[in-house]
């Protein structure tokens, strides 16, 4: 079975990067193929380009009514057209159509399979029926989910995401060491404006106190791990820090990546 890699809305966002970074003039874009552009292709229907979630899937029925004959997956003509509308409606003088971007021919070389489970249940067995070819290498990302899991739980989410890695799977996470020594009136004077929009109590959320250092464990258990402040990733690419008024209401990140010896 081939690996199975999450498609999302990846092409959606480089393809509206392309446009809107050459200003259609494709002078920064990659090579166009001998063809391109086509013609028009059918109108693409309105959409709202601010929607929340994945914007895209507004056109999920007029691409599903395409896809069959034009032999194109429905979420990459999803995200050619919306792609294309997003574009005329930030640079009107663009003209540039879906088919264009259809015809440069970047399409979704994966199957996207998507399922719900609590990860206190057997997750792992639940990954595998849905296609997890664990003989391949894998790519893991845990983002803003540690400081919501109590500190065994953290443990056993590395415990089996190793089991299930081939050697070359890469990691991608994060930790926050100050979870440990968390001041909860701190952190809720800190999301006081947050709160005004949705009712959450941040410090309850969270699982403080002692657990794991996240690249000490995942270097014991066979990954090429490091971890890199938020402030040293700013510096390195010569970026200003945020006000400490603004800043994290937890305090430093640190960024974990890693790949799993052989």
């Amino acid at each position: 079975m081939s690996p199975v890699r999450w498609l999302r809305a990846f092409a959606v966002v480089g393809a509206t990067a392309l446009l809107l970074a050459s200003s259609c003039s494709w002078q920064l874009g990659p090579y166009i193929p001998k063809g391109v552009p086509p013609p028009p292709g059918l109108p693409v229907p309105q959409v709202d380009t601010h929607a929340k979630g994945r914007p895209a899937e507004q056109l999920r029925e007029w691409a599903g009514a395409l896809a069959p004959s034009l032999r194109i997956p429905v979420t990459a003509l999803e995200a050619y057209a919306y792609a294309a509308r997003v574009a005329e409606v930030e640079n009107p003088s663009c003209h540039i159509a879906w088919t264009t971007l259809a015809g440069i021919g970047a399409q979704p070389t994966a199957e996207r399979r998507t399922f719900g489970i609590d990860l206190r249940y057997d997750w792992p067995t639940a990954l595998r029926a849905a296609g997890l070819d664990t003989e391949a290498p894998t790519a893991w990302l845990a983002e803003g989910l540690l400081i919501y899991l109590p500190p065994e739980a953290q443990d056993r989410l590395f415990d089996n995401i190793t089991a299930m890695s081939a050697a070359g799977s890469t990691i991608a996470t994060e930790y926050v060491p100050g979870l440990r020594d968390l001041d909860p009136e701190r952190v809720r004077e800190r999301t006081a404006a947050f709160r005004e929009h949705i009712d959450i109590d941040m410090p309850s959320l969270v699982y403080t106190g002692e657990r794991s250092h996240v690249v000490e464990y995942l270097r014991s258990k066979g990954w090429d791990a490091v971890g890199t402040p938020r402030a040293e990733l700013y510096n390195r690419d010569g970026l200003e820090l945020p006000d400490p008024e603004d800043d994290e209401p937890l305090g430093e990140i640190i960024y974990v990546s890693g790949t799993l010896a052989g």
